[in-house]
């Protein structure tokens, strides 16, 4: 069965009017709203469209498919939401490990994103392309070793914005986090997406992101 974030002429499941319908012969049926999905994004949208295709080829009755959805919890470090804590809304991301993942995750997450995370292990990949398309709302970031410097030039260089971000180097988690809190606004949002893999100072991007979540919680009230 076909599925499309735009409609189809004839079978299948896509988007109309920001909700998500299935079409088939006997009819157009509403499966749910486009904002019922718990997952941020619109290529989570397309993700759930694609998932409700495959389970009406299985005969998956739609309030079943409905609450499936309602229900979904992310993946642990992928943009998944660490909590409020002071005003400040922080995601942990760090399963992105190229820029692309971190494009999405900003486009994903919008404009209330003022704090950005990022840098890690060196792979020698181009950051231009991240560096011309780091959004204007991006009042912060704060960049890991090796890639971070890399990663700041590309910003530097190629951001189209009049305003650039404020750099932050730092060599650990707990600096990092210290600084979101400082930096971030009442209502922002701190996302942890490092367009960089996750060896040198961390075990693996698992234990990068538990540390940037216990840490979130421990400041909360430093």
């Amino acid at each position: 069965m076909p599925f499309s974030v735009r409609s189809t002429p004839g079978p299948g499941c896509y988007l109309l009017s920001e909700t998500i319908v299935r079409s088939s012969a006997s009819g157009v049926e509403d499966i749910m709203k486009a904002t019922e999905i718990p997952l941020p994004g619109r290529f989570n949208v397309q993700n759930v469209l694609a998932a409700v295709a495959a389970a009406s080829l299985l005969g998956v009755p739609s309030p079943v498919i409905r609450e499936a959805v309602r229900t979904f919890q992310a993946l642990p470090h992928r943009l998944e939401p660490a909590g409020i804590y002071n005003g400040i809304t922080f995601y942990d991301d760090y399963i992105a490990t190229v820029h692309d993942a971190t494009l999405a995750a900003l486009e994903a997450l919008g404009h209330g994103v003022q704090t950005l995370i990022l840098g890690g292990h060196e792979r020698n990949l181009d950051f231009s392309e991240f560096g011309s398309r780091i959004p204007p709302n991006i009042k912060t970031v704060i960049l890991f070793p090796p890639t971070g410097n890399r990663i700041w030039k590309a910003i530097e260089t190629h951001s189209k914005n009049p305003i650039l971000p404020e750099p932050f180097f730092v060599s650990d988690m707990e600096q990092a986090v210290k600084i979101a809190y400082q930096r971030t606004g009442q209502g922002g949002i701190c996302l942890l997406s490092p367009a960089s893999p996750s060896f040198g100072i961390f075990k693996d991007y698992r234990d990068r992101g538990d540390s940037f979540k216990a840490l979130v919680r421990k400041l909360s009230n430093s």
